[in-house]
């Protein structure tokens, strides 16, 4: 084991060790000018907080736990071969740092483990988190580039926002943010408005308000629950369960499928290329066994709804304007197990297409041609 009070550096600093390394003194920008470096290859490595400033990278490689105070420096690597990271759930593990430690650097930030990470907020150009096995949780993300956190458990983390550094015109790139958890994810929210959105649970994902350039948001097993999801352009979610999103969905195109749960929407909005690309400009909402139940529901030139049971919107409306030619793909299309009901269908340049068994109900239905079909009753205002 290697204990070490102060440590101080005109240059460098590299501790190698077969077994622990503690180091119970902080390290400041005045204590070194350069990297440092800690490597345990038979044990876990114990820090305070480790501050290099803007001049050097901090690596802490262990074959077992690291647990640390906050980091900070140019970039900053923290890896364990067998344990865990930050703070230990471990109740026989003695540390000095019980509160999750911030992680900052103006480079690139790496975490990585087989078992769990417990860590504060990260802010570097580049973050990467990743648990084999284990859970992952952080709190706030911020970095000007791609965002990845990948568990073996599940996520949870505070809200995440990427705001890039200014676009190169002869080499653009767009960052990504890439949610991956082989159960469970939580995340208050994420800010990336130019950035590919990718969140993926085996179970059940929870979201507070999402923003990106693109949304893909997807369950294996479980129910999708966000708020408000906006896209410059298309929205995807999917999920064998529920899928609920309280507030507005708006982006080019929008797509909510769910195979056996019901899909519920606030307001959903969707725009596009009126001009003839019909890819991205419509909403297709799907349950296969359950309900849907949506709010006002507007765009460009189609809205498809599918349940295996009722159907319940707000107001449709299809924004094609009556100038432009015919369509034939231009529709309204309302397919559902039992009833179904509408406020209200405004499309005066577009097809309504319904079909039900049981009872059709709906507020005034404007379009270029009316087709309902119902097994039950129909009531209808003005059409």
């Amino acid at each position: 084991m290697i204990v070490g009070g102060r440590l101080t550096s005109a240059s460098t600093i590299n501790i190698q060790a077969a077994n622990n390394i503690n180091l119970t003194n902080d390290i400041v920008p005045a204590d070194i000018n350069g990297n440092i470096t800690l490597n345990s290859t038979g044990g876990n490595i114990v820090t305070r907080a480790i501050d290099t400033g803007n001049s050097g990278a901090i690596a802490l490689t262990a074959f077992g736990n690291v647990n640390f105070g906050n980091l900070r420096g140019s970039q900053v690597n923290v890896i364990s071969n067998s344990g865990a990271l930050g703070v230990l759930n471990d109740p026989n593990t003695i540390v000095p740092n019980t509160t999750p430690a911030s992680v900052t650097a103006t480079e690139n930030v790496t975490l990585a483990a087989p078992g769990d990470l417990n860590v504060g907020n990260l802010t570097g150009s580049t973050v990467g988190a990743t648990s084999r096995t284990g859970n992952v949780a952080t709190g706030a993300i911020a970095s000007t580039g791609d965002v990845r956190v990948v568990a073996g458990q599940q996520i949870i983390t505070a809200p995440i926002t990427v705001n890039p550094i200014a676009a190169n015109p002869v080499n653009p790139t767009t960052p990504t943010v890439n949610l991956d958890a082989n159960t469970n994810i939580n995340v208050a929210s994420v800010n990336a408005p130019t950035a590919t959105v990718a969140l993926r649970a085996t179970n059940n994902l929870t979201a507070g308000n999402l923003q990106g350039g693109a949304v893909d948001v997807s369950s294996t097993t479980g129910n999708i629950t966000t708020t408000n999801t906006a896209s410059t352009g298309n929205i995807n979610i999917r999920a064998p369960g529920n899928v609920i999103n309280s507030g507005n969905l708006q982006g080019i195109g929008v797509n909510v499928a769910s195979n056996s749960g019901t899909v519920t929407t606030g307001n959903t909005n969707a725009t596009g290329n009126v001009a003839g690309n019909l890819q991205g400009v419509g909403i297709n909402l799907n349950s296969t066994t359950g309900n849907v139940t949506a709010g006002n529901l507007t765009a460009a030139e189609q809205v498809g709804i599918s349940a295996g049971q009722q159907i319940q919107t707000g107001t449709v409306n299809i924004t094609r304007p009556t100038t432009q030619p015919v369509n034939p793909l231009s529709a309204v299309t309302l397919n559902a197990g039992n009833n179904i009901s509408a406020i209200g269908i405004n499309a005066p340049a577009t097809r309504i297409v319904s079909r039900t068994p049981t009872n059709f109900t709906a507020g005034n239905l404007q379009g270029s041609a009316v087709d309902v079909n119902s097994g039950g009753n129909i009531a209808i205002g003005n059409t």
